[in-house]
């Protein structure tokens, strides 16, 4: 809302301005940035755009995947840019980052429209995009896992040895699932917190 309000040259980035150092005014790269308001544009204005499919279609998916109408509702008119993206080098697995980027940022998207949406674009693409979607979920899923972890082995950690300092947060943040499972077993035993984390 309210349009650009960033810095639009490199310049700009810093404070102090790097021009006000004589001595490293010189060495400063001199470029500004374009910006584009996707607000404003429109799928024709996108796909006059000098780039090659995929990258059209992520400008499409940044403008309207936040909401699940509008994305289902321009759909159609990216089938062929999908299609093209599809036969690319790579192309399943750049579609495959375009799908996760829909289902991190999309709430309301309805599922069976979307399937019957991709369905247009051939039985090959359905098959392959629901497989993608379905390994997003199963992803998801072990995460929620991993987390639901981490909250119980904090829980359990500060009840037995009180608050828990800044390293072993980050310590139990980045373990595996199977170091996860293992600290959880031994806070029943461990007489301190080192003994918990012990390898």
């Amino acid at each position: 809302p309210g349009g650009w309000t960033a810095p639009r040259t490199f310049e700009e980035l810093f404070d102090p301005r790097p021009e006000t150092f004589p001595d490293v005014a010189a060495f400063v790269p001199r470029f500004s940035m374009l910006v584009e308001d996707l607000e404003h544009l429109s799928n024709d204005d996108i796909k006059a755009l000098a780039l090659a499919a995929f990258p059209k279609l992520v400008l499409w998916a940044l403008r309207d995947a936040r909401s699940g109408p509008e994305f289902l509702r321009n759909f159609t008119q990216w089938a062929e840019a999908m299609q093209e993206a599809w036969r690319a080098p790579y192309g399943v697995e750049a579609l495959g980052q375009l799908l996760r980027y829909v289902e991190l940022v999309c709430d309301d998207l309805q599922l069976e429209e979307f399937r019957a949406k991709l369905r247009e674009l051939g039985p090959e693409v359905e098959q392959a995009a629901m497989t993608i979607a379905e390994q997003m979920r199963r992803e998801g899923h072990a995460q929620g896992r991993v987390e639901e972890r981490i909250v119980v082995l904090t829980k359990l950690l500060s009840l037995k040895f009180g608050a828990i300092d800044a390293a072993s947060g980050a310590r139990i943040g980045a373990a595996t699932p199977e170091q996860l499972d293992r600290y959880v077993e031994r806070v029943l035993t461990a007489e301190t917190l080192a003994a918990v984390f012990a390898e």
